[in-house]
């Protein structure tokens, strides 16, 4: 981390001594380089931006000097700089904003006081624009507003009943700068004057919505409607407010009328997509939501399609649905991967060429060349794109990836480079590190791959580079950190990523351990089990997430997530103490500290290399709220501080007796505290169950020669549960497998002992956290089914045994 350090203040240091003098291009060349290495660096994010500034359609220095300034807040130059950049795309609210909290971080240097009178200078009319890529209700007053003065409408006529320009500006001006006290007056004061004119209306309802008052906004826009019925915009807002209410079934009635007066209204298609989703029905919220994309590429609309994927399968092409896939992936925290790898892999495998290719690799050796492969396969973006992101979870494929790394590890000597070859290496090495060398190898194998690292350590001995291809190909079969040379190594883009993903990333890890504080050394014999197997394969190993857009309220989510609360003093909690107990790889406590606003997140594992997997993308992400430290449950309460949220989400099972952990945990809560608990079915697993004994009988020591033993038998195998077991996704990562099959200790349950349990801590069921799982209930018992009743959802279970197949994740609260 040191020599990082010092390399990043040397080319630093070039920049900017180029940047004196004058060379700019090459100043901007360094400068990424430093946010290649560093994409926090705030004076290279700032000193780009100024190099960009000028560029016309240019939104990167936004960007930059957005970054420049979240990294260190109290520059006063970063801050002057991103207001002056907003100023010039004319977002005027943003720069207010900003401005208002540098002043409150007391920032108050000449040239911000100045770029505050040059705000402050401008005409109210400018500020009244409608900006692009903005939903709420007053920026669609606004654009209505907009519209009638670029049509030219008549201004003040009394037999049109027009309001003069000014009143409406003025209204507008107000609305805008958030007075809503004289906005609801002026605008009750137009509707008084021009009862006829949509504008006060559409204004007033957008008040009304701000203040809460939905009842009474859904009036004033119904009244926008009928003075005006084929007004888009007005019928689109009365579905956001119909939404707000929950009035769903109206809601999307209200999106499709604006949606058939205007078809190609991509912010009604949006919220249509979004109101089906919470409906539930997918497939027309992604046909809905893929239109509204191709019009608009907005990140709120990919975030909504990427739930819709989660429960689609594809049975035919769709054109333009790769590219979009792709782009969904490549954005910030949209998606999880691994909730759209089924709707991934069945298009994959639709592609003209790979489903010949498949049809014919089973039957005939030919079609097991490379010449055959590697042509095919390269030429798919979406597929790799998708190997870099998430194990691949289809055998079919698996066994054509097995095979290019046989033959290619067997024929090296013999194949040349070229960039359809190494594209698809590069894709299967960082495929191979996600699954953790999954694959099945042979002695002939082991043995080429033993003649191969030592010519690459010969090479690098001599001072040379050894190719692309031999990098590569031993990157497939281990992890290149795992090599003494792996920093000698000179980095192309075609190992661009892998040395990142291989190198520089379990290095920043390994570097992290060091800082993490402890609470003590751990005792119990479980734990210390249990702790071992995830130092040797932290789980899960994961490269995306889709984290929350507006973090929830205690009470907002209370109401979303349809909880039942016995104690309303937890929505009263504005900044709840969260705790985390048992948080892996930090893809749960990264996600819990973006849901919940202005939450302190605390995370407990025991494990090392998970926590420190956890902290490097914790950092990546700049999550702030969020802290870590290496504990067993069972020493909790030496934290001395209690939580108002606890989560505990598949690790209670794996512990000696996991009422004894449930009990410390009751105890760390609060009165009326939430608490979410994730426990094994024992209905859901006969089969885990009964493969579990099938290795213990047959394999007995673990390792991962015995793992991936069992595995390759357990694919070779047509028994009914152990087909079941190929459907999971965690039969395609070594330590999802592990964790799956081969626990060092596990305990399933039903919902009548976990209702007991609940009744011993004094807690209370409040919910499950599925809502597909609790619409589905729904469904099957009538209205009149109780979700909160563990009495009927034990009944249920045993009808649908398949129904956690996963694991029982559930609210409770604390009412003792």
């Amino acid at each position: 981390m040191e020599f990082e350090d010092s390399k990043i203040k040397k080319v630093f240091q070039k920049a900017f001594t180029a940047h004196q003098e004058g060379n700019l291009g090459e100043a901007e060349r360094l400068y990424r380089a430093v946010l290649l290495m560093d994409p926090a660096h705030s004076e290279s994010n700032h000193n780009l931006g100024v190099l960009t500034f000028s560029r016309e359609n240019s939104a990167e220095p936004l960007l930059l000097f957005k970054a420049a300034l979240e990294s260190n807040p109290q520059q006063e130059k970063f801050l002057v700089s991103y207001v002056k950049a907003l100023l010039k795309v004319k977002n005027f609210e943003a720069a207010k904003q900003v401005l208002a909290e540098g002043k409150e971080g007391h920032l108050f240097s000449s040239a911000v006081q100045e770029v505050e009178s040059e705000l402050q200078g401008i005409s109210s009319p400018e500020i009244t624009k409608k900006y692009k890529g903005k939903e709420t209700l007053t920026e669609i007053a606004l654009n209505q507003a907009e519209n009638e003065r670029k049509n030219h409408r008549k201004r003040h006529d009394p037999k049109t009943g027009n309001p003069p320009q000014k009143e409406e500006n003025f209204l507008l001006h107000c609305y805008q700068c958030g007075d809503y006290v004289n906005a609801e007056k002026l605008s009750l004061t137009m509707i008084e004057k021009y009862p006829k004119h949509p504008v006060g209306w559409k204004v007033l309802a957008a008040i009304l919505v701000k203040l809460n008052r939905l009842e009474d906004g859904v009036r004033a826009i119904h009244q926008a409607t009928r003075i005006n019925p084929r007004d888009h915009e007005s019928h689109n807002v009365l579905g956001v407010t119909l939404r707000k209410l929950g009035k769903l079934e109206e809601a999307e009635a209200s999106f499709k009328k604006s949606i058939t007066l205007k078809p190609r209204f991509a912010e009604a298609l949006n919220n249509l997509g979004e109101t089906l989703l919470v409906q539930t029905k997918y497939k027309e919220a992604f046909t809905i939501l893929k239109k509204a994309i191709e019009l608009n590429y907005d990140s709120n609309t990919y975030y909504n399609f990427g739930i819709s994927l989660q429960y689609i399968e594809f049975k035919k092409p769709l054109n333009g649905l790769n590219e979009i896939i792709i782009s969904l992936l490549e954005k910030d925290n949209c998606v999880y991967p691994s909730q759209i790898s089924g709707a991934v892999i069945s298009l994959v495998k639709l592609d003209p060429l790979i489903s010949i290719h498949l049809s014919e690799y089973f039957s005939t050796e030919s079609s097991k060349s490379l010449e055959k492969i590697i042509p095919v396969y390269s030429q798919s973006a979406l597929l790799l794109k998708f190997m870099g992101c998430y194990p691949i979870a289809d055998l079919q494929l698996e066994a054509v990836f097995t095979e290019v790394r046989s033959r290619f590890l067997l024929q090296i000597t013999e194949l040349s480079e070229n960039s359809d070859l190494l594209r698809f290496l590069s894709a299967l090495a960082l495929q191979c590190f996600i699954n953790e060398y999954i694959y099945p190898c042979t002695e002939k194998e082991i043995r080429a791959l033993k003649k191969l690292e030592l010519l690459v350590a010969k090479i690098f001995s001599d001072g040379g580079q050894p190719s692309g291809k031999m990098l590569l190909c031993l990157a497939t079969y281990k992890p290149l950190c795992n090599y003494d040379w792996c920093n000698e190594i000179f980095e192309t883009s075609d190992l661009k990523e892998v040395i990142n993903r291989q190198v520089r990333e379990p290095a920043s890890e390994l570097a992290l351990q060091s800082k993490l504080p402890s609470l003590g050394k751990i005792t119990d014999d479980i734990s210390v089990k249990v702790r071992e197997q995830y130092e040797e394969n932290p789980y899960p190993r994961w490269f995306g997430l889709r984290l929350h857009r507006d973090p929830y309220s205690i009470s907002k989510f209370a109401k979303d997530f349809e909880l039942k609360l016995h104690d309303r003093i937890i929505v009263d909690i504005e900044a709840p103490n969260i705790l985390i107990a048992g948080c892996g790889t930090g893809q749960h406590s990264i996600s819990v500290a973006a849901r919940f606003a202005n939450s302190n997140v605390l995370a407990v594992d025991l494990s090392m290399s998970s926590l420190s997997y956890a902290e490097r993308k914790t950092k990546e992400l700049g999550i702030k709220n969020l802290s870590y430290i290496q504990a067993d449950i069972l020493s909790l309460d030496r934290l001395g501080k209690r939580f108002d949220i606890i989560e505990s989400s598949g690790v209670l099972h794996h512990m000696n007796n996991p009422l004894d952990g449930w009990r410390v945990l009751a105890g760390l809560l609060n009165k009326g505290g939430l608490m979410k608990i994730g426990l094994y079915s024992k209905l859901a697993r006969p089969h885990i169950v009964k493969a579990r004994e099938e290795f213990a009988e047959s394999y007995g020591v673990v390792s991962q020669e015995t793992i991936k033993r069992f595995r390759k038998d357990l694919i070779g195998s047509d028994e009914e549960h152990h087909l079941l077991i190929h459907t999971s996704h965690d039969f395609y990562s070594l330590s999802s497998f592990r964790d799956l099959l081969i626990h060092s200790n596990e305990h399933r349950f039903t919902l009548l002992e976990i209702q007991e349990h609940l009744s011993e801590l004094a807690l209370k069921f409040c919910g499950f956290e599925n809502q597909n799982t609790v619409t589905k209930f729904r469904q099957v018992n009538g209205g009149s089914a109780d979700p909160y009743d563990l009495t009927s959802w034990a009944a249920y279970e045993e009808v649908n045994p398949r129904t956690f197949a996963g694991m029982y994740e559930f609210w409770c609260q604390k009412v003792g």
